[in-house]
């Protein structure tokens, strides 16, 4: 899954998130137009180094990367430029609704609006509790 949407950064604050080795606070990549995955939490160091900063909107085009054994399919990021006013409105319309397709379940190919996905990032933040808590459900403790 690649592709481009326009985003709004916004620091990503739950019961969960932590500061990373930096000091920073993970931000969160919130899809305003487009389609974009729900994984799409940056550690606050990552999020400064392709210069997402919170508060503002950018053109963010997403590439999927290798699949991790811990955390399931992963995404890159990269920051094509911070959107402003008129950009917004035409881009909106260019890139359309903003749809966020769950990658975080295989069995459900639902897709879902952006007011679904603060939830969905809940539990990208703790992809091993929700393994774990798979496992149990399943009765696979091994």
């Amino acid at each position: 899954m690649n592709g481009m949407a326009l985003i709004t950064a916004k620091t990503f604050t739950s019961a969960k998130s932590k500061a990373d080795k930096n000091g920073l606070l993970p931000v969160l990549l919130r899809c305003t137009a487009g389609t974009m995955p729900n994984k799409s939490i940056l550690s606050g160091s990552v999020a400064l180094s392709e210069g997402f900063e919170a508060g503002r909107s950018y053109i963010c085009q997403y590439t999927e990367t290798e699949e991790s054994e811990d955390y399931g399919r992963e995404f890159s990021f990269v920051n094509c430029g911070v959107v402003t006013g008129l950009e917004l409105v035409e881009l909106a319309i260019k890139l359309g609704p903003a749809v966020i397709v769950d990658v975080l379940d295989e069995d459900d190919d639902d897709d879902f609006t952006a007011d679904d996905a603060e939830e969905a990032s809940e539990e990208q933040a703790a992809p091993k509790a929700r393994k774990k808590r798979a496992a149990k459900e399943t009765g696979d403790l091994g």
